[in-house]
């Protein structure tokens, strides 16, 4: 789920999570892989910010990115170099806070999936993911939409997204989707405390693109 700090999901909570349960912290891809395959992007240098063990960006250097995976759980990013290593994949993680991270390289995409912290903090990591982007570069963002702060009980509506929030906190970039989504059993474990009475979760994606230098 989404970091937030004020619920006391810090660095240190992500660490133990990731050293006594880290299947319990994987979100499946359900949104990411399409987008990618319906914008049609070339492979290319991707950063996937709060990236957690890595499995989409090594999914991307699967399909021929070159991948930098930020994340702020130390344990995390350990498990994701050992799998780039051991799959001997274009792709490295580093420690960071992506609020304030920054980048002497840009990239051609920048991903976020459910790894915004809430609140102001979110606007910090858009920012961050902005100043990223190369121009003509693309951005997308997936995250648990507000709507789900009524079936996850730990969070309070503000600290999720709309579609139109990201969006304003994107100055500078050319809307190219903007889209909520249902999505059915992506929690499919009965005993699983994400998963929702009916199975659905709604989640809010982006895609943006910085124009091309003049």
């Amino acid at each position: 789920m989404t970091e937030n700090p004020d619920d006391g999901m810090d660095a240190a909570f992500w660490n133990e999570s990731y050293q006594h349960d880290p299947a319990g912290t994987i979100v499946p891809d359900r949104v990411l892989a399409r987008a990618l395959a319906e914008a049609g992007l070339p492979p290319g240098r991707a950063l996937d910010l709060g990236c957690g063990a890595g499995e989409l960006a090594l999914a991307l250097a699967r399909a021929g990115w070159t991948v930098l995976g930020v994340d702020w759980a130390e344990e995390a990013v350990r498990l994701a170099n050992a799998a780039a290593a051991q799959g001997e994949l274009a792709a490295r993680f580093v420690v960071g806070d992506t609020t304030t991270w920054r980048s002497a390289d840009l990239f051609d995409l920048v991903v976020s999936t459910y790894a915004l912290p809430g609140g102001a903090a979110s606007r910090a990591v858009l920012a961050t993911a902005t100043a990223a982007l190369r121009p003509g570069g693309t951005l997308m963002i997936v995250e648990w939409d507000r709507a789900m702060a009524r079936h996850w009980r730990c969070f309070q509506p503000e600290e999720l997204v709309t579609t139109s929030q990201l969006l304003e906190w994107l100055p500078g970039l050319e809307p190219v989707r903007a889209e909520i989504l249902t999505i059915s059993d992506m929690f499919q474990d009965p005993a699983d405390p994400r998963r929702t009475p009916t199975g659905d979760v709604q989640v809010a994606f982006v895609q943006a693109r910085r124009p091309d230098a003049p």
